[in-house]
């Protein structure tokens, strides 16, 4: 027999309600809602936990425009079915050597892209990151890129495993970001329970520029993978349609092509503006008004601190860019009330 949900359970799923701790529904947007629902909630058990009418909840995710965005799940959902489709078929077409001899390209791709659609396209700021490749060593393929879930043990391994320092440091600068908090607080938050780390990356879309498994080490130059994807990875981000990009110290491999695949204007460079205390111009940020995106290119996320290409600190890193991510919202806020 399950168990009447309670406020104290919604505290564990829902960084804002321990934020606000408030016991008025009322008080919760839209991503409240669907972080619980993701979580396995009803609306009865919405009406147990705080303490309202059945009806009373339904008009609350009416009010929040719930209607609204699962049509757009659906249709968001419909496009992802689509492009992994196209993903297979363009892996059998794959002309380079794999880190498994005895698979065919097409039996080992790694699906990436928005694993949430709910969570994604709730979320009041939407963030894609690109990075690299997605490695497997242990012949299980198929899997979702940033599918990490509160309720499965490898999810929340990933989450915890200081040598996984590529999902740990999605999470930690993904929920930095979203709540505007400095590296530090997002650190400690981690240390005090995980799952808010999890729900801030499964707010967010996440692509590799190579989509067949690799080994645990990247090539220095992906260029040949870029080239290949070069289609793929485009029709990708036109769909996820985000408004902040975050590369992992992938954005010059889509340099030669930038007007085309972030949609900028031909006439327009890339003017960065350099994030401290790294002087190679390559990791930046630009924010482009008259599109409202916001463009940023940082070390890949598993980077060492203290090393040739990074001189610095993540804290600093991410930090500074807690800082560009609230200048850039008061700038697109401000453009909004014209």
């Amino acid at each position: 027999m399950q168990t009447e949900k309670t406020f104290e359970e919604a505290l564990k799923f829902d960084y804002s309600i321990k934020s606000k701790n408030a016991l008025s529904l009322n008080a919760y947007g839209l991503q409240t809602f669907v972080n619980l629902l993701i979580n396995g909630w009803t609306i009865k058990d919405f009406s147990n936990a705080f303490k309202i009418s059945e009806n009373e909840v339904e008009k609350l995710l009416y009010e929040r425009g719930y209607d609204t965005l699962k049509n757009d799940v659906e249709n968001l959902k419909k496009e992802i079915e689509l492009i992994n489709a196209k993903i297979i078929e363009r892996a059998k077409e794959y002309p380079y050597k794999t880190e498994n001899k005895n698979r065919p390209p097409e039996e080992m791709v790694i699906l990436d892209g928005v694993a949430f659609p709910e969570k994604y396209l709730s979320s009041k700021t939407k963030i894609l990151w690109i990075l690299k490749e997605a490695y497997e060593t242990n012949d299980k393929y198929g899997w979702q890129t940033g599918e990490i879930r509160t309720n499965h043990r490898d999810s929340l391994k990933a989450v915890r495993n200081q040598k996984n320092k590529t999902t740990r440091n999605v999470s930690l600068i993904t929920f930095a970001l979203l709540h505007k908090v400095n590296f530090k607080r997002a650190k400690e938050v981690f240390k005090a329970n995980e799952y808010d780390l999890i729900d801030a990356v499964q707010q967010v879309a996440w692509i590799n520029i190579g989509k067949i498994a690799a080994g645990t080490t990247s090539k220095r130059d992906l260029t040949y993978l870029y080239d290949f994807w070069k289609i793929i990875l485009d029709k990708q981000i036109n769909i996820i349609n985000p408004d902040i990009i975050i590369c992992g110290n992938t954005m010059h491999y889509f340099s030669k092509d930038i007007e085309y695949n972030f949609n900028l204007p031909r006439n327009r460079k890339m003017v960065f503006k350099s994030i401290a205390p790294n002087k190679d111009e390559k990791y930046c940020y630009y924010p482009l008004e008259e599109r409202g995106k916001l463009y940023i290119n940082i070390h890949h996320p598993q980077c060492r601190e203290k090393t040739k290409d990074f001189n610095g600190s993540w804290d600093e890193c991410i930090n500074e860019l807690v800082e560009v991510v609230k200048n850039w919202k008061r700038a697109e806020n401000k453009i909004k009330k014209l």
